[in-house]
């Protein structure tokens, strides 16, 4: 069977995704942090999606605070904007 290498959804577009950083070390996305960090959850059950969300709308200014239920640690999340120059 011969072997297709398909082409990416965002081809010719720049990947322009926000880092976050949490307790002063940045990870390079929300997801990232979740899983270093331990909070748990799959990316299908985690509200690591509808958090990402909250914390990228205006509102909120970038920074939201997250209190893992299991543990009942709370991280600061700070998002970092994606800069094209980096």
């Amino acid at each position: 069977m011969r072997k297709v290498i398909g082409e990416a959804h965002n081809k010719g577009k720049p990947n322009k995704m926000d880092s976050v950083e949490v307790g002063g070390v940045s990870y390079r996305s929300t997801w990232a942090a979740w899983q270093a960090l331990n909070i748990g959850g799959t990316p299908k059950s985690s509200p690591c999606q509808t958090f990402r969300a909250k914390l990228k709308h205006p509102s909120n200014r970038g920074q939201l605070s997250y209190t893992d239920e299991t543990t009942g640690r709370t991280y600061l999340f700070r998002l970092i904007p994606y800069d094209p120059n980096l």
